[in-house]
């Protein structure tokens, strides 16, 4: 399940980098529900707008309830963004840049083939990590 988080944010992080045309099918390989049309509206705005994002996330997963067969389970994970943010295309000006430590928990669903995806990511404003 760890393994398909990761796999997320690295799509997350590249997707603009994609033509908008597998946006879609790069998404639902990681994603499900909700998430991926949501992912998919902030992708269009951030296109429409020339803004992309830049640099790498470094991840320190920490587990919550354990598995134990269960087709739904939790993860959290204490982002070092530092060396990520957002940019304007056109001039490579740099737009955000992130904190050392923000706290995230995802919910993963686990499918018929075995495989997780995200199903939901939580920003978990004010908790430290």
């Amino acid at each position: 399940m760890e393994k398909a988080w990761l796999k997320f944010w690295d799509v997350y992080n590249n997707l603009l980098k994609l033509p908008k045309q597998d946006w879609k099918s790069a998404l639902d390989g990681v994603a499900t529900g909700s998430l991926v049309s949501t992912l998919l509206a902030q992708a269009a705005a951030a296109s429409k707008d020339g803004v992309d994002n830049y640099g790498q996330m470094g991840h320190r997963p920490y587990w919550g309830p354990k598995i134990d067969g269960r087709e739904t389970a939790s993860i959290g994970d204490c982002v070092d963004e530092s060396e990520f943010g957002t940019y304007r295309v056109a001039t490579k000006q740099k737009l955000t840049v992130g904190r050392p430590r923000v706290n995230f928990r995802g919910i993963l669903n686990q499918s018929r083939d075995g495989s997780w995806r995200v199903v939901q990511v939580q920003f978990l404003k004010g908790t430290q990590c």
